[in-house]
C-alpha cells in the first residue's frame, strides 16, 4: 500500500488540499440543517448518546431538540405551518438565533420518524460518541463539530483517486488529473461538509475501490484481502449502498483467479475477504431475518391499489432526467420551489459528457494500455448502483405513486473510479496528455468558485439570489463559528484554488510556448537551408 500513496506528484498534494479547503468553507456556507437528511443524523446520533440504543426501522422518534433546532436555525418562519425563509439575512440573525445547547433546547420525541433508522448505526454511533465531548456547546457550534467529522472521513478521497491511477498503470498526467476529477463535483464537497452517513460510505468506498483495483492488478495475498474487508465491513455498517462495493470485489476475486490461474490463492484470500467483511455484513442478514428485506426502506402510505408499471416507470422516467443531473453534481442544497443551482441543461450536458467519456475509455482502453476487463469491472459497482436505485425507485412508486430514491449521491461510494476512468477517456480525446490536468483542473476550481457563489447568493442576503460579495456578512451573521474562522476558510480556500491553477496551468504554458520556440527554429533552419 504505501508505494501508492508515497511520492505522488506536487500537483496531487495541490488537489487535496483545495479539496479539503472547500469542504472546510462548505461546512459554513451551506446553512444548518440544509444539509441532506442532516436533521434525521443529527437527531439519530444523539438518540445514540443518550441510550445507547438503535431502535427499529420505523421505531426511532426525531428528538423536540433538533427539531427546535431546526426551527431557530433560520431555515423556517416561526409560523403555522412552518413556512422555508427566503434567505438568511444579518437582522434575522440577530431575532431569531438561539445559542443554546441541543440538551436545552427540548427533551422529548415527536411524532415525526426519524429515517435515519434504516440504516445501520456506525456513523450514528461515531457522531453521537463525540456528543459527550461537544455536548456543552451552543446547539449550531457541536453540529459543527459533526460537520467537521465529516470533512475528516472524505477528505482523502483525491489521494486515493490517484492512487487508483497509478495501480492501473496510468500515465503522471492522468494520475494528476484523476485526482483533480474528484475536486469536480461541488455536490460532492456539499455532502462532504454536512452531517450525513453518505460520508462514511464515501471514505471507506473510496478504499474499497482501491482494494478493489489492487485486487484486478494482480495482488491475491490475505493481508490485502484483510485490509479490503475491513474497509468493506466499514462501509457496510455506512449504507446499503456498500453491498454493489462488496459484491464486485468478490467478484474480482474469482475473475483474477482465473486469468493467473491461481485459483486456490484467490479462493483463500476470498475467503478471508468475506470473512473480514463480515463484521459489517451481519446487519444486513439481519435485516432479512428480522424484516425479510435486506434493506426496509420508504416512509410513505401505501396507495389502494398499485400504481401500473407503465405510469410507475413514466414518474420515475420524468423525476430521474429532471432532478440525477443536478443531483450529481451540484444540488448546493437549493432545492426548495422547483429551483435548482444552475439551469438543468447544465448539469444534463455535464452528465452526458462524463457517460460518453466512460464508454469512450472502456472501448478504447487498449489505446491508453488498459485491459477492457479490469475496465468493465471497475465501473460495475457505479453500473450495479445506478440499476438498483432505478428498479427500487419504480417499485416505490409503484406502491405509493411517489417517485423517490433518485439521487445523484448515491454514486459517490465508487467517485474516485468514475472520476479515473473518466480521465483516462478523455486521455483518449485530447492529443497531449499534459494538458490533461490543465483541462480538469480548470474545471474544477472554475466549478467549484462558480457553485459557493452561487450558495452564498442563494442561502444569504436580504433576498434570494442576491450578491454573494453584499451577502458575506449575512453568512457571516449565521455561522456556528467566529467571523474570523470563516474569513481564515475563505482565503485557504481561494489560496488553494490560486495553487492548483499555478500548478495546473505553469507546466502547460512552458509546454506550449516551449512547442512553439521549437518549432520557429525548425522554420528558420528550414528557411536559411
Amino acid at each position: 500500500m504505501r508505494p501508492l500513496l508515497r511520492g505522488l506528484p506536487r500537483t496531487v498534494w495541490a488537489a487535496t488540499a483545495f479539496f479539503g479547503a472547500s469542504l472546510l468553507f462548505w461546512t459554513v456556507t451551506i446553512p444548518m440543517f440544509r444539509g441532506p437528511d442532516e436533521a434525521d443524523h443529527v437527531s439519530a446520533a444523539l438518540s445514540w448518546a443518550d441510550g445507547h440504543e438503535w431502535p427499529g426501522y420505523m421505531e426511532m422518534p426525531l428528538l423536540d431538540s433538533v427539531i427546535n433546532a431546526r426551527m431557530v436555525s433560520g431555515f423556517h418562519w416561526y409560523t403555522d405551518p412552518p413556512v422555508l425563509r427566503p434567505s438568511l439575512a444579518a437582522a434575522d440573525a440577530a431575532e431569531v438565533r438561539v445559542s443554546m445547547p441541543f440538551d436545552e433546547l427540548g427533551e422529548g420525541d415527536s411524532r415525526q420518524v426519524n429515517k435515519a433508522a434504516q440504516h445501520p448505526p456506525l456513523y450514528s454511533m461515531i457522531v453521537g460518541s463525540m456528543h459527550a465531548a461537544t455536548g456543552g456547546l451552543p446547539w449550531d457550534g457541536e453540529m459543527w463539530f459533526f460537520r467537521l467529522l465529516s470533512v475528516l472521513l472524505v477528505w482523502p478521497l483525491p489521494l486515493l483517486a490517484a492512487a487508483i491511477a497509478r495501480r492501473l498503470g496510468a500515465s503522471r498526467p492522468v494520475v494528476i488529473a484523476s485526482a483533480l476529477a474528484v475536486c469536480a463535483v461541488p455536490q460532492l464537497g456539499v455532502v462532504g461538509g454536512s452531517v450525513n452517513n453518505d460520508n462514511l460510505l464515501n471514505g471507506a468506498g473510496a478504499w474499497v475501490m482501491l482494494g478493489l483495483v489492487v485486487i484486478l492488478t494482480g495482488d491475491l495475498r490475505k493481508r490485502t484481502a484483510a485490509w479490503v474487508g475491513l474497509a468493506s465491513a466499514v462501509a457496510l455498517l455506512a449504507k446499503a449502498w456498500a453491498l454493489p462495493l462488496v459484491a464486485v470485489v468478490a467478484l474480482a476475486y474469482v475473475v483474477e483467479g482465473e486469468r493467473r490461474r491461481e485459483r486456490r490463492k484467490a479462493a483463500s484470500s476470498l475467503a478471508v475477504y468475506c470473512g473480514v467483511s463480515m463484521l459489517g455484513g451481519w446487519w444486513w442478514i439481519r435485516n432479512l431475518l428480522v424484516y425479510g428485506s435486506v434493506q426496509p426502506s420508504g416512509h410513505s402510505l401505501p396507495l389502494p391499489e398499485p400504481l401500473p408499471l407503465g405510469e410507475s416507470v413514466k414518474r420515475v422516467s420524468e423525476r430521474f432526467l429532471g432532478t440525477f443531473p443536478s443531483r450529481f453534481w451540484a444540488t448546493l442544497s437549493i432545492k426548495t420551489g422547483g429551483e435548482n443551482a444552475y439551469p438543468l441543461w447544465i448539469p444534463t450536458v455535464l452528465i452526458l459528457v462524463l457517460a460518453v467519456l466512460l464508454v469512450i475509455a472502456f472501448v478504447r482502453s487498449r489505446w491508453v494500455g488498459m485491459n477492457p476487463s479490469t475496465l468493465a469491472l471497475v465501473l460495475v459497482p457505479t453500473l450495479l448502483s445506478l440499476v438498483i436505485m432505478v428498479v427500487e425507485a419504480t417499485r416505490f412508486t409503484m406502491r405509493t405513486g411517489i417517485p423517490s430514491g433518485i439521487q445523484g449521491r448515491y454514486l459517490y461510494g465508487s467517485i474516485t473510479v468514475i472520476g479515473v476512468v473518466a480521465v483516462l477517456g478523455l486521455s483518449t480525446v485530447v492529443r497531449r496528455s499534459e494538458l490533461l490536468p490543465a483541462i480538469v483542473g480548470g474545471f474544477a476550481v472554475a466549478f467549484t468558485v462558480a457553485s459557493v457563489l452561487r450558495a452564498i447568493s442563494f442561502h444569504y442576503g436580504e433576498a434570494r439570489w442576491s450578491n454573494p460579495v453584499t451577502a458575506f456578512p449575512d453568512l457571516l451573521a449565521w455561522s456556528p463559528v467566529p467571523s474570523a474562522v470563516v474569513i481564515a476558510f475563505l482565503v485557504a480556500f481561494l489560496g488553494c484554488a490560486v495553487w492548483v491553477l499555478w500548478a495546473v496551468l505553469s507546466p502547460t504554458v512552458r509546454t506550449v510556448h516551449g512547442a512553439g520556440v521549437r518549432q520557429g527554429i525548425a522554420r528558420h533552419r528550414s528557411g536559411v537551408t
